[in-house]
């Protein structure tokens, strides 16, 4: 299992494996979505320090969030919040 981040292609819902810690540390594209699913889709991103993704929603899938490197903030809800 030595696929790297660039290599890694969304198949849908098929299996796949990948080792996503270093797929994600080797993942220099801002959005790259690597498996999608009826209800969660994995996405690999490269934030530059400063950055903003913007509100996104997702009422219909699950959402999992994992931060590898560096700090962040993350805000779930209906709504932005103070």
């Amino acid at each position: 299992m030595d696929v790297l981040a660039d290599e890694i292609t969304d198949i849908g819902p098929q299996p796949q494996a990948f080792d996503i810690e270093r797929a994600t540390r080797d993942n220099a594209n801002y959005r790259s979505v690597a498996w999608s699913g009826r209800y969660l889709q994995v996405t690999l991103m490269s934030i530059p320090v400063g950055g903003d993704i913007g509100l996104e929603a997702h009422p219909e899938t699950d959402q999992f969030l994992r931060l590898d490197a560096g700090r962040g903030r993350v805000q779930m809800g209906p709504r932005r919040t103070g």
